[in-house]
Parts: structure tokens; sequence; C-alpha cells
């Protein structure tokens, strides 16, 4: 090619601009940007919808699999968010290893109660609060005698939290109880699974 041809190519290329700039030149049978390629044939319209394809947006914020193409179909994945731009945290809860010492104590008095908060999840756990009662069936329910609560820190995936907190004993019928704690009492962290946040273990009461 000499350099002639050379110069006018180049200039076609660099001043035609992209096809699909405008619709209408998706269809008008003219290769407007003269790079070879006329209406859907070009990159610049294969993209449109008047040919077929479609124009790209950014998923929401919070959403992390809105359809990429952002038209009306069904969203067709299989996790359990409904496109909301609100998804579970992921997290998992377990409240394990609980102990207190004394374990035969008198009401009115104290105790220390240590714990290990484990996040089981895929999510961060933000901090939440863990509590604890007194329980003649070992069930953490309205029936029980409450004791006393503490809180732990936002944990990571498969970290863990252990916790010490001394606590009165509150006033109750002397009896060998259940102390029962439960972890993110107040349901503010959102879990993979909601049913294995308890943990227990004896205390005596005496009169």
């Amino acid at each position: 090619m000499s350099g002639r041809l050379l110069f006018v190519a180049a200039t076609l290329w660099a001043c035609g601009g992209s096809e699909g700039t405008d619709p209408s030149e998706c269809s008008d049978g003219t290769d407007n940007d003269g790079d070879g390629f006329i209406d859907c044939l070009d990159g610049g319209c294969a993209v449109l919808e008047v040919c077929g394809g479609y124009v790209y947006e950014t998923p929401a914020e919070g959403d992390a699999d809105a359809d990429a193409d952002a038209d009306s179909d069904t969203d067709t994945d299989t996790d359990t968010d409904t496109d909301t731009g609100v998804t579970s945290s992921g997290a998992d809860l377990v409240l394990t290893a609980m102990a207190v010492y004394p374990t035969i104590a008198a009401s009115g008095s104290y105790v220390d109660i240590s714990y290990t908060v484990e996040n089981q999840g895929i999510g961060v756990a933000p901090s939440a609060q863990v509590e604890f009662r007194l329980s003649y069936d070992n069930l953490f329910d309205g029936k029980d005698v409450g004791f006393c609560t503490d809180l732990f820190p936002a944990l990571a995936p498969l970290d863990a939290y252990q916790g010490l907190v001394s606590c009165t004993v509150p006033f109750a019928t002397p009896y060998a109880y259940s102390l029962v704690g439960r972890a993110d009492s107040t349901d503010v962290v959102a879990e993979l699974n909601e049913t294995n946040n308890d943990g227990s273990t004896m205390l005596t009461l005496t009169p």
C-alpha cells in the first residue's frame, strides 16, 4: 500500500468514529466508521439492542449478583437473595466451651462465666450480645431466670472470641440449674444457621 493510501486509511479510521454512536447508523446499510464492517457486523453496533445485543450497566451497590446486562430478564441464579440489594451476612455464631466457677453458689454471690463464641460461617459477624440464664430444663426460653449478659467483638470467618464475665447470682429457688447461654440473643446478626447459638453448663444454687 502506498504512503498516500496508508494516510487516507488512517485518516478514515481516526476520524470516522465508532459505528453505533447513533442507533440509526446500525440499520442504514452504510459503513459509517470506515472500518470495513457494516451495521450489525460492526462491533460498535453488535452490542446494541437493535442488533440483539445489550447495553451493559454496573450492578447496584450491595447486590453482587445483579443481572450484568440490566435488561428485564429473570434472575436465574441459585443464591438466596432476590436482587433487592440486601444479602445475608453469611456468619454462623456458635457458643462453645461454657464453664462457671464456682459451680455451687448462693444467691447474691458472684460467679465467673467463661465462654467461647465461634464464627463458623463465611461472612463477618458484627459485635453482638451473649446472654446467660438459669434454666430448669436446659432450654433457653421464657421460663428461665435472667442471669447476666456480655458483649463479644466482631468476628471474621472462622474466628473465635474467648470471653470471661463476672456475674451476680440472681435470687432464685435453690436447685441444680442448667446455666444456659445464647450468642446473639438479640438477633442482630443474619446467620446461615440460627439454631446453633446456645450452650450450657451446670450451676447449683444453695439456700
